[in-house]
């Protein structure tokens, strides 16, 4: 039935497990406790965190999530919210790496965070809207990673896992799913299905322009033809977000392809290896191709 639920805590922590909450109820939380959800809901109201945490454990699908300064939402599954709305607040992923955030639209205001961490997200915004969706996912990632205090202090879309790399080889990535022609890049994504209006973000390799979780051919293609073309998005090879592809996102390439033939980084998606050949005619050409000189990164 319609309705809010209240949780006012603050000298005690809450456990909610049982029947999942459906419907069009919203939810509302209130004082510096914690709410720990153990089941999956299904209602579509609004979940408002004003103070305290809200920790979903279990995977939710339910409606928009608007966190509030002081307040903080830990995903520590896979989450799909109508929206998630950040003012000030904190949301961020404690999952290790199998999750995805899936949504319909995302804002970060007033130095609010959404910490990423080592998941992924998907915003689905439609084609009509996914070009503005895509510029302002982009900026958020840019402000979080080329904050003026140091990379990945800022507000906006951060990974402290990216932060946490010791070699900044390892970052946030933003693509449009749009192969250029109307059809998806990845009709699945990390489990998810996906459709070209949808904006993906995912922790992976600088240099992994298309996002299928390795650095290979198709990704030096896309930074030659970036740089040929002024290209400024991620999928072009802008892999700092500066807004062009110049010499600092050819040594971020080249430095994390010789990197992952070392094993570094990860795969987030299961793709064909390419033979031992192939993988050493790659790295010789990265060792010996030629690029623009680079003014520092």
């Amino acid at each position: 039935a319609p309705g809010s639920i209240l949780f006012d805590n603050t000298w005690e922590d809450y456990v909610i497990s049982g029947d999942a909450i459906r419907g069009y109820t919203g939810l509302t939380k209130r004082g510096t406790g914690t709410v720990r959800f153990l089941n999956s809901n299904t209602y579509s109201g609004p979940t408002s965190v004003l103070e305290g945490t809200v920790e979903f454990v279990a995977p939710q699908n339910i409606g928009p999530v608007n966190v509030y300064a002081g307040a903080t939402v830990v995903m520590q599954s896979s989450q799909r919210f109508k929206s998630l709305n950040i003012a000030g607040g904190l949301a961020r992923f404690t999952s290790g790496g199998a999750s995805v955030l899936d949504l319909d639209a995302i804002t970060v205001i007033d130095d609010g965070v959404l910490d990423l961490a080592d998941d992924a997200m998907i915003v689905r915004s439609g084609s009509a809207a996914a070009g503005r969706t895509l510029s302002e996912v982009e900026a958020l990632v840019a402000m979080a990673r080329n904050a003026p205090g140091g990379r990945w202090t800022g507000p906006g879309i951060t990974s402290s896992a990216a932060a946490a790399d010791p070699r900044g080889l390892m970052t946030l990535g933003v693509m449009l799913n749009d192969d250029g022609t109307g059809r998806p890049v990845h009709e699945v994504f990390r489990g998810v299905d996906a459709d070209a209006g949808c904006v993906l973000v995912m922790y992976t390799l600088a240099g992994d322009a298309d996002l299928s979780g390795v650095i290979d051919a198709a990704d030096y293609f896309r930074i030659d033809q970036g740089y040929l073309s002024g290209g400024r998005h991620w999928r072009d090879g802008d892999f700092d977000y500066s807004g062009a592809v110049d010499a600092d996102d050819y040594y971020l390439i080249d430095a994390a392809f010789l990197a992952q033939q070392a094993g570094y980084g990860k795969s987030a998606a299961p793709i064909p290896e390419p033979s031992c050949l192939l993988w050493a005619a790659m790295a010789g050409a990265v060792a010996g191709r030629r690029r623009p000189r680079r003014s520092g990164s």
